[in-house]
């Protein structure tokens, strides 16, 4: 270790609870670490500082129908109903109603399958968004 990474080692070493966590938290402000008191873990006077936040990829999303292609209207109202349980009466409000407010399609859909019936209902003329 360099020579002022000790300096700052040794003085972490002599402060108490309390001025652990102030560190921390001034570090995590300035730059978006998460700081880990290890007096909190281990009963220690240390801290470690993580790289960066690890971010979780999503993994149910929900699609939703926010507009269509009027020209390709009968094609989307066959596609949705094709990919949902709905009725042709109750696909057919839900797609018009999407004109004017977003409709969720279907929900709590693995990745791979809201992308598959998100390019399909693209393809039959509707605008798609995939959250």
């Amino acid at each position: 270790m360099t020579e002022k990474v000790e300096e700052i080692a040794k003085a972490l070493d002599q402060c108490d609870k309390e001025a652990l966590k102030q560190i921390a938290k001034s570090l995590g402000k300035l730059q978006r670490w998460y700081i880990v008191p290890w007096d909190d873990l281990y009963g220690t006077k240390r801290i470690t500082v993580p790289t960066k936040a690890v971010v979780e990829e999503q993994s149910v999303f929900k699609v939703t129908l926010i507009g269509f292609d009027s020209a390709k209207k009968i094609n989307l109202i066959r596609e949705v109903q094709a990919n949902t349980s709905l009725l042709l009466m109750e696909v057919k409000q839900l797609v018009e109603a999407s004109a004017s407010e977003p409709r969720v399609i279907k929900d709590g859909l693995s990745k791979a399958d809201a992308e598959m019936l998100k390019g399909v209902l693209e393809t039959s003329g509707g605008k798609v968004e995939m959250t």
